[in-house]
C-alpha cells in the first residue's frame, strides 16, 4: 500500500503577498485535467474545491497557481495580498502620538497621524483608505475625543470602525460617557496602559 503525504506551509510577504501552498506527493494528472478542474465551466461532477479557492483569491486580488505533473505530485500556491492593519493616531500630545507610532509600527501596522479630532475628521473625509482602528485622546483642542466619537457614529462610513480612547484623567463620568458613545476602551496613561476599561 502507498502513502501519499500532504505538506501546507504559508509564507509571509513573499512578493508583498500572503502565500498559501499545499504540496501534495500523489499520482499528480494532466495538464488538460488541471485546466479542466480550474475552468469554471466543467461539469458538476469536477471537483469544486480548486475552482473555489481560485475564485476566492482572486475576489481578494490573488491568483491561485497550480504545478502538476504525472506521477509527480501537485503544488498548489494562493497568494493573496499581504494585509497590514491601518490605525489612525489622534492626539494633540506630539510626543505621545510619535511613541504610539513607533510602537505600532514595529509590529508593521501602516500609521497614520493627527494632531486634534478636526484634522483627523479632514483625513477621514479625503477618501482615502479607511483605518482598521483610531487612537483618539479624550482631551483636545477644536474637537475632543468625544466629540470625535459621536461624528464617527453619525456617519454610515465611520461608524463600524474600533475607536480606543486614551486619557489621563481617571474618573468613572468620562469612562462611561466614552463607552455610551460607542467606543471600545478607554485606556489612561501612565503605568503603561496599567487601567484600562473596555464594553463588555
Amino acid at each position: 500500500m502507498r502513502f501519499w503525504t500532504i505538506s501546507v506551509t504559508i509564507s509571509v510577504a513573499e512578493f508583498d503577498r500572503t502565500a498559501i501552498r499545499v504540496t501534495d506527493t500523489g499520482p499528480g494528472m494532466t495538464t488538460e485535467m488541471l485546466a479542466s478542474i480550474l475552468n469554471k465551466e466543467a461539469n458538476g461532477t469536477s471537483p469544486q474545491g480548486l475552482r473555489l479557492a481560485k475564485e476566492i483569491g482572486i475576489l481578494h486580488g490573488g491568483d491561485l497557481e497550480a504545478k502538476c505533473g504525472v506521477g509527480m505530485g501537485c503544488e498548489f500556491t494562493l497568494r493573496i495580498p499581504l494585509v497590514r492593519p491601518n490605525v489612525l493616531i489622534v492626539d494633540d500630545d506630539q510626543n505621545f502620538r510619535h511613541f504610539l507610532s513607533r510602537s505600532l509600527r514595529q509590529m508593521e501596522a501602516s500609521v497614520v497621524e493627527a494632531n486634534d479630532g478636526a484634522t483627523a475628521i479632514d483625513i477621514l473625509d479625503s477618501g482615502r483608505e479607511f483605518p482598521h482602528l483610531i487612537i483618539s485622546d479624550l482631551d483636545m483642542p477644536k474637537i475632543t475625543g468625544l466629540d470625535l466619537l459621536s461624528y464617527l457614529r453619525s456617519n454610515d462610513k465611520t461608524k463600524s470602525i474600533p475607536v480606543i480612547i486614551v486619557s489621563g484623567k481617571v474618573g468613572l463620568e468620562a469612562s462611561e460617557d466614552v463607552l455610551v458613545r460607542g467606543a471600545l476602551g478607554i485606556f489612561y496613561e501612565g503605568n503603561g496602559f496599567g487601567q484600562t476599561n473596555r464594553r463588555n
